[in-house]
């Protein structure tokens, strides 16, 4: 995990992003925030399916992945395009960006332990 009370680290990262003001700070917060979400959606449907991808040994159902599908959602980091995974069946129902949702999602901002 990144670990941005480290200063070289959270330097190493601005540079490989080529973050050199404020606004590029507010575009990599949204992609991250965007990346993070999309990971816990992930979660999401690996505990509704059961296991993780590619871990066919633990596959009890006959139920599967089948892609993702596109949503804009509103943030207090702006709109972002997230990728929602979808399973075969169409049973997963995401909670942290539900279907259907059309108000603003709400993000609790992280702060690294002192």
């Amino acid at each position: 995990m990144l670990d941005f009370s480290d200063r070289k680290e959270l330097r190493k990262c601005l540079k490989e992003n080529n973050v050199k003001d404020v606004v590029q700070v507010d575009q990599l917060l949204k992609k991250m925030a965007g990346m993070m979400i999309e990971e816990l959606l992930e979660a999401e449907r690996d505990e509704h399916l059961g296991y993780e991808k590619y871990d066919t040994k633990k596959k009890e159902t006959d139920n599967s992945r089948n892609g993702y599908s596109p949503k804009t959602v509103r943030s207090s980091q702006g709109e972002m395009e997230l990728k929602i995974p979808r399973d075969r069946k169409g049973e997963f129902e995401p909670q942290i960006v539900q279907k259907h949702q059309t108000g603003q999602i709400r993000l609790s901002p992280c702060m690294p332990k002192a």
